[in-house]
């Protein structure tokens, strides 16, 4: 069996899209947590095997117990919180393409904004939204309430 490189979909195809990871203080934080975990892990594993001679019996089972409940903790981790914002990341990429339909949606949803801005307090805030101190769930929260609020009054005239 040859490989030929890439990432394969389920179907056999190459899926196509690129993985990164978001640029989101969140999710540097928990990957912070996730590596600092594995590394403990390691250090406390290796330090069991090179001077095993060292610690007592019920040290050494200790020792290995809670390098492997770090490498445990470092899994739920992982399969909890990195993949949900992974995940959570790539929807929004697909959300924000760069078509034509998705730019001129942006733009429309943007005007709104600027309009109910102009509104007052009836209407909206007189202060713009500055999204870059929202998370990346606030982010796609907002747009969607944004977006909502757009097709409710998009036959008013506003």
């Amino acid at each position: 069996m040859s490989y030929q490189g890439g990432t394969k979909a389920p179907g056999g195809r190459s899926s196509g899209r690129r993985r990164s990871s978001p640029p989101t203080k969140e999710y540097r934080a928990w990957k912070a947590a996730w590596l600092g975990l594995l590394l403990l892990a390691l250090c406390v594993g290796l330090a069991t095997f090179f001077f095993r001679q060292g610690f007592s019996d019920g040290a050494l089972i200790a020792a290995v117990v809670a390098a492997n409940l770090m490498i445990a903790a470092a899994i739920v981790i992982d399969a909890t919180k990195l993949r949900r914002l992974r995940e959570d990341y790539q929807k929004g990429l697909a959300v924000a393409s760069r078509s034509k339909a998705a730019r001129a949606e942006q733009k429309r949803l943007r005007a709104l904004e600027r309009a109910r801005g102009k509104e007052g307090p009836e209407g909206g805030s007189d202060k713009p939204v500055d999204e870059t101190s929202m998370t990346f769930r606030e982010r796609l929260a907002y747009r969607a309430k944004m977006s909502a609020q757009a097709a409710n009054t998009k036959g008013s005239g506003i």
